[in-house]
């Protein structure tokens, strides 16, 4: 299992890493990979290792500040609708006693 095999593995995978953690050239080249394509190979790897470190009760500081920001819209919508919906209601009231008939 840790034979020749794994090592290559290894080596590729990290070269791969280290290449996308450092910064492109202005070709848009990350080491000898090429940024875009290198983006697409380690999308299942980031995907792997961030289900990891999650399982493992950590939560990526990226993945931590979308779900603040999501909470914060989530507030910012709630408070528009509740808004929309008491000037919904409050124009209703108003309608509705201008139609009360006058008593007789």
């Amino acid at each position: 299992m840790y034979g020749p095999d794994l090592a290559r593995r290894t080596f590729d995978l990290g070269n791969r890493i280290m290449a996308a953690l450092g910064p492109a050239d202005k070709n848009g080249q990350c080491g000898i990979f090429e940024s875009e394509q290198l983006a697409e190979e380690l999308i299942g790897v980031v995907n792997e290792l961030i289900e990891f470190v999650i399982a493992e009760g950590h939560v990526p500081t990226r993945i931590q500040l979308l779900n603040e920001h999501v909470a914060d819209l989530r507030s910012i919508i709630q408070e528009e609708i509740r808004a929309a919906l008491k000037e919904y209601l409050s124009g209703t009231a108003q309608q509705s006693t201008r139609n009360v008939p006058d008593a007789p």
